[in-house]
């Protein structure tokens, strides 16, 4: 009987308090960091739920060939090409993140509207509009064509608003082939259907895709400028999160992963009108107390409406809910 104590009064310390190194800073637990000076390491660990992800030595880009699950099976089957990645929308989130794959070496194609934003992106490596001052990997392609961008793609990140996504994902599904997995990167409500990113997905891409969602506390800037960050991808496909975390993962990006998709896309929307609710407060000269009072009763009513749609308490008190409002609120108190 000791001996079982022991031996779960160890596994206790090591999910709560066991340090997990990764890259230039540690997480103490599940979403909390503190810096290390220690090299990187990685440890395979098992895989919980809670939005702890998988560490590995090494990103094995052989098993991209390995289906995700059986709706992803025809698109991966080749066996030893490396994972290509398609984002579209070249707006400050979609810079980041194709910024992140980009500085791994991971060939990174961007989908823009513009021309000339094409061709300024090719030659000077900058945004002419967008972080100006920031040099953007030269290993990132830049092109207006979706045929063109989405023809070999092997994951697809989507970065459009959300208030344009349904027109968007109409326009470009016919050059999307089946089964692509698609990560949406882009957070809200549908005002004309008052759906979420998956909803807007699977009415315009279909139902027979493999879909994830990634959300929290990420500033554009912050990413590209390689400030640590970390981030909590959801996914129905844990297999599907897994690979995605371990492909954008980096010295300076940490992503956890979770099956609680609703939550982190509630989390990722409703936070953003507190933030709104929260930055008037400041704007009004209203106070900390005032602020305070604000954010907290709405990031209880954020839990609420996350629990009544089927999320867990858990993932809205994570990264892509409340923890984001702490961000935004430290941030107001700098300006």
């Amino acid at each position: 009987m000791i001996a079982k104590l022991c031996l779960l009064l160890a596994l206790c310390h090591r999910l709560l308090c066991g340090p997990v190194q990764v890259c230039a800073f540690s997480f103490v637990t599940q979403e909390s960091a503190i810096s290390s000076k220690a090299p990187p390491t990685f440890s395979q660990t098992k895989r919980f739920d809670s939005c702890i992800c998988r560490q590995r030595l090494n990103i094995n880009l052989r098993k991209y060939a390995k289906p995700h699950s059986e709706k992803s099976a025809s698109v991966n089957s080749f066996s030893a090409n490396p994972a290509r990645v398609t984002v579209m929308g070249g707006g400050n989130f979609g810079l980041a993140l194709a910024t992140v794959l980009g500085r791994k070496g991971i060939s990174t194609t961007l989908l823009v509207r513009s021309v000339d934003v094409a061709n300024q992106l090719n030659t000077e490596h900058r945004h002419p509009r967008y972080m100006t001052d920031i040099a953007l990997p030269e290993s990132i392609r830049a092109v207006t064509d979706p045929a063109v961008a989405l023809k070999d793609a092997t994951y697809i990140i989507h970065s459009v608003p959300c208030q344009f996504s349904r027109k968007f994902l109409t326009s470009v599904r016919e050059h999307i082939q089946p089964n692509v997995p698609v990560l949406s990167a882009s957070k809200g409500i549908e005002t004309s259907s008052l759906g979420f990113m998956a909803d807007i997905l699977k009415e315009t891409l279909g139902e027979d895709r493999p879909y994830a969602f990634l959300s929290g506390p990420s500033f554009a800037r912050e990413i590209c400028e390689g400030v640590a960050t970390a981030v909590v991808i959801a996914s129905e496909d844990l297999m599907l999160a897994d690979d995605l975390a371990d492909l954008m993962s980096s010295e300076n990006f940490r992503v956890f992963t979770t099956r609680d998709v609703i939550g982190v896309e509630v989390g990722g929307a409703v936070k953003n009108v507190i933030a709104l609710a929260a930055g008037m407060c400041e704007g009004l000269g209203l106070g900390t107390n005032a602020m305070s009072g604000l954010v907290t009763r709405g990031c209880a009513e954020m839990r609420r409406l996350g629990l009544y749609l089927g999320a867990r308490s858990s993932t809205i008190a994570g990264l892509s809910g409340t923890f984001c409002n702490f961000l935004v609120i430290t941030v107001l108190h700098r300006i």
